[in-house]
C-alpha cells in the first residue's frame, strides 16, 4: 500500500492509505497540487481586491497626478522621442522624412568642424566655468568697496 500526501478541498492535510500505483499516486498528487494551488491562487487575488475606500484613494491619487504625467510626456517626452526619430531621417521641411538610419551620425563624426565646434564648445564651457567661482568671490567684496 503505498501512502499518499493529499490536501483537501476544505484545507485539511490527510494521510490516505491508498492501493494504487506509485504512478497513479503520483499523478493524483500532481492533480491535488494543482488544485490547491489554484484555490491558493484564487484565494490571493481575493485578498488583493480593493476595498472601496482604497478604490477611491487610487482614483484621487491618480486625477492629482494625471496632469504631471500629461505635462511629462507631451513637454519632455515627444520632443526627446521626435528628434531622435527625425535624427534618424534624412528630413526636409516640404517632403516627408525619409530613414536612413546611422548615415547622419556616421557622415557627422567624419566631419572635422564638428570635432572642431565640439573642442571649442567644451573648452570654452571648462573656461567659465573654472574662472566662476573666483568672480562670486570677489562680486560682494566689489559692492561692499564703496
Amino acid at each position: 500500500m503505498e501512502r499518499v500526501w493529499s490536501r483537501a478541498h476544505d484545507g485539511g492535510d490527510k494521510i490516505s492509505n491508498l492501493n494504487i500505483s506509485p504512478q497513479e499516486a503520483l499523478t493524483q498528487v500532481q492533480t491535488r497540487v494543482q488544485i490547491s494551488y489554484d484555490r491558493d491562487r484564487a484565494i490571493f487575488l481575493a485578498e488583493a481586491a480593493m476595498s472601496p475606500l482604497e478604490r477611491r484613494k487610487l482614483f484621487t491619487g491618480l486625477c492629482f497626478s494625471s496632469p504631471w504625467v500629461i505635462g511629462l510626456s507631451v513637454f519632455l517626452l515627444y520632443p526627446l522621442l521626435a528628434a531622435l526619430y527625425y535624427s534618424l531621417c534624412d528630413y526636409s521641411v516640404l517632403l516627408p522624412p525619409v530613414f536612413v538610419g546611422l548615415d547622419n551620425y556616421i557622415e557627422l563624426f567624419q566631419d572635422k568642424l564638428f570635432w572642431k565646434s565640439l573642442w571649442n564648445t567644451t573648452s570654452s564651457r571648462w573656461a567659465r566655468s573654472g574662472s566662476a567661482p573666483s568672480w562670486r568671490s570677489r562680486w560682494p567684496s566689489c559692492l561692499n568697496s564703496r
